[in-house]
């Protein structure tokens, strides 16, 4: 790579999010204020300022009403939900719905005042972090990026996080899935793979993280790479396993201490914390660990222990092994790749996420993968079973990921090769036409794809209502199988096809008597998955058979039939010599937020910015003032007070005594003003005094002590001058 502009990938996870950027000919993962690679996903809100990231973590518990966490699961969701209303007992902070959309919102006490803002808005404040991250780290304004998403997302999540990323004020060039990114990291770099036409390497990958879990299974060739098949647990990552132990110790301290650790927010945020912790030890140490927690309730303390057999007895019983199980297993008997049976052979099994860690996950996994190669392949040797590695970086695989695809998109970046990659698009689409019986058909099958894809569609239309001067079609789009998504509400949109009406409208007359009409359509998966009806059209049919819908991929030159399965077209399905172009309306769609709304929330994010510049200018100015009060008294010890005389010593160090009581008394919570001024005034004084000293070493030497504090220079503190 040959970066000529800003090439950054986010990695927008549940519990931590991570940067990368295109930099020196690779991909690096950069670090954010704290020298960490991994910002947490977190928001906290206080009545001075906003902090995001590893500053809100710290404040989960202190502050636990107005920290936002894991609140990526609940955006492009309505809170009426179920999958929305059964987080709430897990939460500390208030979700209520927003008034203006129906979407989950947050209710919270910012500068003073309560605030609700919506799952859209706090992913943009996310989102702005890590630009700044990635900012601090290329000098250089970032506009442009590439964004993950977990393949399980449905078309409104992903048009809600789209939504998210305008707010932030970025453009997201694709959305790319969690199972594709890890894939382009994995692939690009590898020279060992098998040229295009024999047969490819395929390789399992298990993306475990914080709440969710991601199996997909993938073939690669030289630069190049598909993605057979994909399944998904929404609900199961390590936050899962967490809440394993915390009811574990519950109950045992209920029954030992008599302590009800439900009966207290703040001791089950506690107790959770140290499970999470107790959890990560246990991947390395397979003896007796200890659990405590100090002041867990009513000023007591509560210790355990636990060792990783009796924990992954709680995980078994928990029946989060079983999924983890069901999950791989689903994964693997779901792929149809077109190699013959004796090439489908995995290569290997890639661990990605930190919940891989776990010592019981890896064993399910490799025994899972192990007793499906046996049974579908025999004749292979059930002893060397695919080895499970952890060639990529468990955790910043999908942020490598990203930021290759912003690269390859990139117009202003040079890619040294190019990189085939054909995603899996997880559901399969249908159309509704209210006079078509079954009304259902196929339009976009689950499987293998190259996104963008468009794809042009036929259906019988009624005569009639083609002759009318005035008619409108309905049609609607939405999931074929209601157990895909995990969405009370399986429709995509919906689109009401009229004749235009107008001047032009007298150059299409009506179609012939007598003769077959059809309603064309094209609808489109654009980069991020998400559908849409880009065009309409009537056309009259002299050859081919009309009562049969006609699917025909433009890319391709394939068709298919109303099943969704497809064949090589063998010839010209009609001719048409008359067309209606209809006028496209959506009537309901994936997109709630109006483009007003957008607006309001982008101005109310860019306010939020604004006053987090302000606050931290005047936090940084009121440190200057602590810092030269500290600076003056350390001269004055070290030989500057030689050349004062005893009023001036005293009446200076009873000023530096007045200042910093004022700075934590009532100079706390002041303006910027406020602190310059009384900085200015301190340096009236202490500059003159630090003027005697410079003068005194340009004649010689002889005013000052002798240490070598005495040749110190009086300089501007922070950058702040008098």
């Amino acid at each position: 790579l040959k970066m000529t502009f800003a090439v950054v990938g986010f990695d927008l996870g549940f519990q931590n999010s991570y940067v990368a950027i295109a930099r020196s000919g690779g991909i690096e993962t950069v670090a954010n204020e704290y020298s960490d690679r991994c910002t947490s996903s977190c928001i906290s809100f206080t009545d001075t300022m906003r902090f995001i990231g590893n500053s809100a973590r710290q404040r989960c518990i202190t502050n636990m009403r107005d920290t936002l966490h894991a609140f990526t699961k609940f955006v492009g969701k309505d809170f009426d939900d179920p999958a929305v209303q059964a987080e709430l007992p897990y939460l500390p902070y208030r979700l209520v719905k927003v008034p203006d959309t129906g979407c989950v919102g947050f209710r919270v006490n910012y500068l003073g005042k309560e605030c609700i803002f919506s799952a859209e808005q706090a992913v943009a404040m996310m989102l702005g972090k890590l630009r700044s991250v990635a900012e601090s780290n290329l000098d250089a304004p970032v506009t442009d990026c590439v964004l993950n998403v977990p393949i399980y997302y449905d078309d409104r999540e992903r048009q809600a996080l789209l939504d998210s990323a305008s707010i932030a004020g970025l453009n997201c060039l694709k959305l790319i899935n969690d199972i594709a990114a890890i894939a382009l990291s994995y692939g690009f770099y590898r020279k060992d793979l098998p040229p295009v036409g024999q047969p490819p390497r395929i390789v399992l990958f298990v993306d475990m993280g914080h709440c969710h879990l991601q199996v997909g299974l993938v073939a690669f060739n030289a630069n190049s790479a598909r993605i057979l098949s994909t399944a998904s647990d929404a609900n199961l990552g390590g936050r899962d396993f967490d809440r394993a132990l915390f009811n574990h110790f519950v109950e045992e301290f209920n029954n030992r201490l008599s302590l009800d650790v439900r009966s207290s927010l703040r001791a089950q945020l506690k107790l959770l914390d140290e499970c999470a912790r107790v959890k990560k030890l246990m991947s390395a140490n397979s003896a007796d660990l200890p659990v405590s927690v100090e002041c867990i309730l009513d000023e007591r303390d509560a210790s355990g222990s636990i060792n990783r057999a009796t924990f992954a007895s709680l995980l078994d019983s928990a029946g989060l092994l079983r999924r983890l199980r069901d999950c791989i297993r689903q994964c693997l008997t779901s792929a149809s790749p077109a190699e013959s049976a004796e090439h489908f052979q995995i290569h290997s099994v890639e661990l990605v996420g930190g919940s891989t860690r776990v010592p019981a996950v890896k064993s399910v996994i490799s025994d899972t993968v192990s007793q499906y190669c046996s049974n579908s392949n025999p004749s292979t040797n059930s002893s060397s079973p695919p080895p499970c590695r952890t060639t990529l970086n468990a955790d910043e695989a999908i942020a490598r990921g990203c930021a290759l695809m912003c690269a390859l998109l990139s117009p202003v970046c040079r890619v040294a090769r190019q990189f085939d990659l054909m995603d899996q698009q997880p559901y399969s689409i249908s159309l509704a036409a209210p006079w078509r019986q079954p009304p259902g058909l196929v339009a976009f099958p689950a499987g293998c794809r190259r996104l963008p894809s468009t794809r042009r569609i036929g259906l019988p239309a009624p005569v009639e209502a083609a002759q009318a001067a005035e008619f409108a079609f309905d049609l609607a789009v939405g999931y074929t199988n209601r157990h895909d998504v995990a969405v009370a509400d399986r429709q995509i949109a919906q689109y009401r096809l009229t004749k235009p009406q107008g001047p032009g409208n007298s150059s299409h007359p009506p179609p012939p008597p007598n003769s077959a009409i059809q309603l064309k359509l094209r609808l489109q998966l654009n980069c991020h998955g998400l559908l849409r009806l880009t065009e309409a059209w009537l056309e009259e049919l002299l050859a081919g058979d009309a009562d049969q819908p006609a699917v025909v991929d433009e890319a391709d030159g394939e068709t298919g039939g109303p099943d969704g399965g497809f064949q090589q077209q063998q010839q010209q399905v009609a001719v048409h010599r008359w067309a209606l172009p209809l006028k496209v309306e959506e009537i309901f769609g994936s997109a709630r937020l109006s483009a007003e709304l957008l607006a309001q929330y982008r101005a109310r994010e860019q306010e939020m910015v604004q006053q987090e510049h302000l606050e931290q200018e005047r936090i940084s100015v009121r440190n200057s003032v602590e810092e030269y009060v500290y600076e003056m008294r350390e001269r004055l010890a070290s030989g500057l007070a030689n050349l004062l005389t005893d009023v001036e010593r005293v009446g200076f160090v009873d000023a530096l005594d007045a200042t910093e009581a004022w700075l934590y008394g009532d100079g706390e919570r002041l303006d910027r003003q406020a602190y310059v001024n009384r900085l200015a005034d301190l340096r009236r004084e202490g500059d003159a005094y630090c003027q005697r000293l410079v003068n005194g070493e340009s004649r010689g030497g002889s005013g000052g002590g002798n240490g070598p504090s005495s040749s110190k220079r009086c300089r501007p503190v922070n950058g702040m001058t008098s």
